[in-house]
C-alpha cells in the first residue's frame, strides 16, 4: 500500500503526534488515565509504519454525561485527516473505542490490536469511580499546592505504572519513558479527562455491549492480547481475567485470535516486544489483503 496521503492537523484541543511511513496507519487509543506517552516503547520498535498517537481532548466533570457516540465522533476526528485504511490498538477501555469505532466505520478499519481490553459487562451495572477516581480527585487537590505540586508529578507516573506492570519493573519502565510523561500526567486538563473516563465509563460500556447487537463486526484481522497478571486490582470478582477475555473473543469476529503474555495490565509497557510484533503482524495482513 502506498503512504497515506496527509492533511491539516485536526482541532488543536487534542495532543497528538503523527509520524509518518507506510500504510495502513496505526492508531494509537489510550486507556484510562494514560498519555501517548504510554505506548513510547511499542511505536520506537515500529519504525518504517505510519502511525497517530493521540490524547483524547479533556472534558470538565460538570459537563453532560459522556456518550460512546461522543468518543467514536472524537477518534473519527482525529483519523479525518487521513486517506486511508486504519489498524487500531486499543489499551483497556481504549480496546473498548477501537472496536466500536471499526463497527461504526467497517469501511476504515482493516485491523484491530486490543492490549487487555476492558470488558464492556464488567463496566455496564458499575459505578467505576473507585480505585483510580480516588487517586485522580486527590492528585487534583494536591496539585493545588505550590509545595505538593512537584511531589505529586513525580508520584503519579509511579502510581499507575506501579499498579498495571509487573512487580519489580517499575523504576526500569519509568526510566525508559520520555520525561515530559510527569508533566503531562499531572496537567489539570488530563485529570479532569481521567475523573470524567472514570465517572462515564459504565455507561459507554453499556451503549458498547448495544453496540455489539446492532452492528456487526467487519471480518478484519483482530489480535487481542492478554496479560495472565490481569488488572487484578480493580476488580470485584475474582475470576479468572483470561477467562473472561477467552468468553468474550467472539464478539470480535471470525479471525479473531487470543494471545496470552507473560505481563500485567499495561501490556505496552510490560511487553512492548510482544505488542510491538502482533502489529506488525496485523499491519502487513491488512497491507497484503485485496482492497
Amino acid at each position: 500500500m502506498a503512504e497515506p496521503k496527509k492533511s491539516a492537523t485536526p482541532t488543536a484541543a487534542l495532543r497528538m503526534k503523527q509520524v509518518d511511513g507506510t500504510a495502513p496507519t496505526v492508531v494509537f487509543i489510550n486507556g484510562l488515565g494514560e498519555t501517548l506517552e504510554f505506548w513510547h516503547p511499542v511505536t520506537t520498535r515500529l519504525t518504517g509504519l505510519a502511525m497517530v498517537r493521540y490524547d483524547r481532548a479533556a472534558q470538565e466533570l460538570d459537563q453532560p454525561e459522556g456518550s460512546l457516540s461522543a468518543e467514536i465522533q472524537q477518534l473519527d476526528e482525529v483519523v479525518s485527516h487521513i486517506d486511508g485504511p486504519l489498524v487500531l490498538v486499543g489499551h483497556s477501555y481504549g480496546g473498548v473505542l477501537a472496536e466500536s469505532y471499526a463497527r461504526a466505520h467497517p469501511e476504515r478499519v482493516v485491523g484491530l490490536v486490543l492490549l487487555d481490553p476492558s470488558v464492556p459487562g464488567e463496566y455496564a451495572d458499575a459505578d467505576a469511580d473507585g480505585k483510580v477516581g480516588v487517586v485522580q480527585r486527590g492528585a487534583q487537590s494536591l496539585l493545588k499546592s505550590d509545595a505538593m505540586r512537584p511531589v505529586v508529578k513525580r508520584a503519579l507516573p509511579w502510581a499507575m505504572i506501579g499498579f498495571g506492570t509487573r512487580k519489580g519493573k517499575t523504576r526500569e519502565i519509568i526510566a525508559a519513558l520520555p520525561p515530559e510523561l510527569a508533566e503531562h500526567m499531572s496537567d489539570p486538563r488530563h485529570i479532569a479527562r481521567a475523573q470524567f473516563d472514570n465517572t462515564h465509563i459504565g455507561g459507554i460500556c453499556a451503549e458498547a455491549l448495544e453496540q455489539r447487537g446492532e452492528l456487526d463486526m467487519p471480518d478484519i484481522p483482530v489480535r487481542l492480547l492478554v496479560g495472565r497478571l490481569g488488572p487484578r486490582v480493580w476488580r470485584k470478582e475474582q475470576r479468572s481475567w483470561v477467562a473472561d477475555q477467552r468468553e468474550q473473543l467472539p464478539a470480535f469476529g471470525a479471525q479473531a485470535e487470543l494471545t496470552e503474555l507473560d505481563g500485567a495490565h499495561i501490556l505496552m509497557l510490560d511487553c512492548p516486544d510482544e505488542v510491538a510484533a502482533a502489529i506488525r503482524a496485523t499491519h502487513a495482513s491488512a497491507a497484503s489483503a485485496p482492497s
